[in-house]
């Protein structure tokens, strides 16, 4: 068998309440980096996992066994 390189990229939609005293405001702590991240969710929706596909490349080096 031949081996192959699978790239992609998978999400979750999530969410976190931040204080702010505005729309703007908020979105300007979020873009400062003054919270936590999103992966430190608060909240997960469990039917939103998703994966996309980018690119599959096949592996130099031949064939093997021992994927």
């Amino acid at each position: 068998m031949k081996k192959y390189l699978i790239k992609g990229t998978y999400t979750y939609k999530v969410q976190k309440i931040i204080l702010a005293d505005s729309e703007e405001d908020a979105m300007a702590t979020w873009e400062a980096g003054n919270v936590e991240p999103l992966c430190e969710w608060d909240s997960q929706e469990q039917d939103t996992y998703h994966e996309i596909i980018n690119s599959i490349e096949e592996q130099r080096g031949g064939d093997d066994e021992s994927i």
